[in-house]
């Protein structure tokens, strides 16, 4: 074995035995799980000895000093001066082949010049990667964007999937339709006379199935970034969390089921409100919003808005028909002079970017995420390893979280009187 593996094994080992240390601790080890960590003890130990032998003897000053990254003769054209050639000439070199490329050999100096052909995340060379974070007598404090991206994972019915599973089973309510005999799947009420007989009925239920879907994050960064920029380990981590609430909300939002969560966009329970006759395309007109607000079957307190901002301009202009005139019907109480409205039809309108933009369905929806269900295990799980980019001096972070949802409906209800299906997710049409 070379240095690098033999400080793998040694790591290999370690955490082999923190597993029977464990197991131990717990009083569940048995005879074998001791005889092997004996046998792990005694091997690291010998490792251990065999690369303290290696590192003594490569830290011998053996005459040679030399390694001159410049390429002499024809040779100085061609690509840039790898590890693997630097090796194979050092040992050359050490044999006395006078037609080596070795001839001086400094070490900041091969870092330096390999540095930009062996990075393959953020470096301090490249200052968008981070190479502006590097501590200098500026303020500490970078600019931010401001994203809106966890508005509606809180507002889901949430899950959370214990040890030992991947999925999760939730026990639902059937309901289709409000006509009586289907309330609740099937319960019905009977008047009835004294003595008379009641007919049976009963709910009908069926199962929601979520199971864990995975994600994550990759960053690499030198190790000489990690030292020298102190705010670049924490932001990074804010960058990510901002990430993966993105991708869950858009996974909520307009997911298709494949690998990641089913979006309300895309459940069969959507309620989809057609235009208005003769509404041109890419507009929002009072009426639209009206209707949607007629189709919504949810509960009053968990009930928001959420749309693209590509719409303001027309929700600002929206007007009510009176004769040949009209009459603006959402502006605020100063007019232009006071805040944007905030509430449409009594409910918040919360902007989110993950909505389509202005004339696409789901630019504007009326939802009720509590009849939402969203599972995920553990959180996001966070990882770090010097050893996968170990020869290039960098380090890897990754970040990974497990999740699943769905809309708790399987299909639009039928109310009790009348025809027009209700959800607690209804959308505006298309308007090309």
């Amino acid at each position: 074995m070379n240095m690098l593996q033999m400080k793998q094994r040694i790591e290999d080992i370690s955490i082999e035995l923190n597993g029977l240390k464990a197991k131990a601790e717990a009083g569940t080890a048995v005879d074998d799980d001791l005889a092997r960590a004996k046998e792990l003890m005694a091997e690291r130990e010998k490792v251990k000895a065999q690369l303290a032998t290696v590192e003594a003897l490569t830290a011998q000053d053996d005459g040679v000093e030399a390694v001159d990254m410049r390429v002499q003769g024809p040779a100085a054209e061609q690509e840039p001066y790898r590890l693997g050639s630097y090796l194979v000439d050092l040992v050359k070199h050490k044999r006395g082949n006078p037609q080596a490329r070795v001839v001086n050999y400094q070490k900041k100096v091969y870092r330096e010049f390999e540095i930009q052909a062996a990075v393959s995340g953020a470096s301090e060379a490249v200052p968008a990667d981070g190479g502006f974070l590097v501590g200098t007598d500026m303020s500490g404090a970078i600019a931010e964007r401001a994203y809106n991206n966890n508005v509606l994972a809180p507002r889901a019915d949430n899950y959370n999937i214990t040890t030992g599973a991947n999925s999760i089973r939730i026990l639902a309510n059937d309901e289709t339709s409000r006509v009586a005999g289907s309330r609740h799947g099937g319960v019905r009420h009977y008047w009835t006379a004294e003595g008379g007989t009641i007919t049976g009925s009963k709910p009908t239920w069926r199962e929601a199935n979520l199971k864990l879907n995975k994600g994550g994050v990759l960053f690499y960064a030198t190790d000489e970034l990690l030292a020298d920029a102190p705010l670049l380990q924490r932001k990074v981590e804010e960058y990510v969390a901002d990430e993966i609430a993105f991708a869950v909300q858009d996974g909520m939002v307009n997911g298709d089921g494949a690998g990641k969560p089913l979006g309300i966009l895309n459940g069969a329970c959507l309620v989809s409100v057609a235009k208005e006759t003769g509404q041109l395309a890419d507009t929002i007109v009072y009426e639209n919003t009206v209707k949607m607000f007629a189709r919504f079957w949810g509960s009053d307190a968990n009930a928001i808005w959420i749309a693209n901002r590509d719409i303001y301009p027309q929700l600002a202009v929206m007007n009510l028909a009176v004769g040949t005139g009209g009459a603006p019907v959402w502006i605020p109480a100063n007019g232009a002079a006071g805040a944007p409205m905030s509430t449409l039809h009594g409910y918040p309108l919360i902007y989110i970017e993950q909505c389509p933009t202005l004339g696409d369905v789901g630019d504007l929806v009326l939802c009720d995420f509590s009849q939402y269900y969203l599972a995920g295990k553990g959180g996001v799980q966070a990882a770090m390893s010097i050893h996968v980019e170990f020869i290039d001096d960098e380090t890897v972070f990754r970040w990974i979280h497990r999740i699943d949802g769905q809309p708790a409906w399987s299909s639009a209800l039928t109310p009790y009187k009348g025809s027009a299906t209700r959800s607690p997710f209804v959308a505006l049409a298309a308007r090309a």
